[in-house]
Parts: C-alpha cells; structure tokens; sequence
C-alpha cells in the first residue's frame, strides 16, 4: 500500500465499499471515524484543517439533502485541502452495491433483471434492496433483510450484516463503477487523493 488515510463514514455497512474504494489506489484506512451526517458535517472544517498533514477521505450520503452532489458539495465545504476528499454517494451506499447487479442478484437470489434500474436514479436505495429482498429465492434473506410485518424499523435485524457481508465478500469495484458515475467519480478522486504526497 502506498500509505495510510483518515476515513470518516457514516456507519459500520459503509466500511467494505470504502475499503475497496481505498484499496483501488493502493491505500488504506488507518483511523476510522464513524459518525452520521448530522454529527459528521460540522465537523467537516475542522478534519479539513487537519487534511494539511494527513490524508482523509470521507463519505457521506446524498440522500434527499440536495437535487444532485455538485449542489450539496459547496454547502458542506467550500476550499478543501488537497489532501481531503469528501465524496458524497448517491443517494447511499446501498447503490454502489446495487451497480455489481450479477454479483448481487446472486447474492440476494433475484433475478437480474431486477436490477434494471440505473442504481444513482434510485431516490432511496434502502428500501430498494429491501423491495428486492421480497422477490427473494432465499429465505434467509427474506428474514435478514425484511422488517417484521407491525415493526417500526424500515428494514430486517440482518440487514446490516448482510451488507456487509456483501461489501466485504462479493462486490466487485470495477463493475459496479460501470453502472454508478457517483462511484466512478469516486475512484478518480480517490487516486487524486493517493497521487498527491503528504504534507509535513
């Protein structure tokens, strides 16, 4: 590897996408920082400032705080370092997993063809995987991924871990980068990131 990164995400399923993300370049996390937005973006100036001496990426979450991540960059930052790179996924990580569409069919037990949707067009990924995970061959991933029948939580108890396991075991960067510009653009800021050298 060519050298360590600050990472800052907003939770545990974030970690194998962000992972792959560095690994892509040839680096990786040392301190990770989990945080959820609201925590996570006033703190962005002051891991920016920190950025002069160290490498940091961070992911956060599109989701419906902005028509579109051009729009929403410039309100969460306006000069970053050369060294931070703060990249926002559209609409959530979920897409990312969604854009390797074989490797994930597979996984879930769907058809592909489900998978049809450009996975950046999709407003809340989330529940999208989850509407996928009723089409499932699989029982255990119907149980995993969906909500109890009366519950208040969105999603199923295995949810999490099964994104995880996914990240971590089966997605592919290289294809998913070919469905998700939002992914695509992540790798080229990513190497950006990697090209430049610390500052001491």
């Amino acid at each position: 590897m060519m050298g360590s990164v600050t990472l800052a995400v907003e939770g545990d399923t974030d970690l194998p996408f962000a992972s792959a993300l560095l690994a892509s370049a040839k680096l990786a996390a040392g301190t990770v920082i989990l945080r959820s937005k609201t925590k996570m973006d006033p703190e962005l100036q002051s891991w920016n400032r920190a950025a002069r001496y160290q490498r940091w990426l961070v992911l956060r979450d599109l989701d419906q705080d902005a028509p579109c991540a051009p729009l929403l960059l410039p309100q969460l930052l306006l000069k970053p370092e050369p060294l931070f790179c703060l990249r926002i996924v559209v609409h959530a990580v979920e897409a990312w997993a969604m854009a390797d569409r074989e490797a994930l069919a597979a996984y879930l037990g769907i058809r592909v063809g489900a998978l049809r949707v450009p996975p950046d067009s999709i407003p809340d990924p989330k529940r999208f995987l989850v509407d996928l995970a009723r089409k499932s061959t699989k029982a255990s991933i119907r149980k995993d991924l969906l909500p109890a029948p009366r519950g208040i939580r969105p999603i199923g108890p295995g949810f999490q871990k099964r994104l995880i396991e996914f990240g971590n075991g089966h997605w592919r960067i290289e294809v998913a980068r070919k469905l998700s510009p939002s992914l695509d653009r992540a790798i080229s800021a990513v190497q950006r990131l990697a090209s430049n050298a610390t500052l001491g």
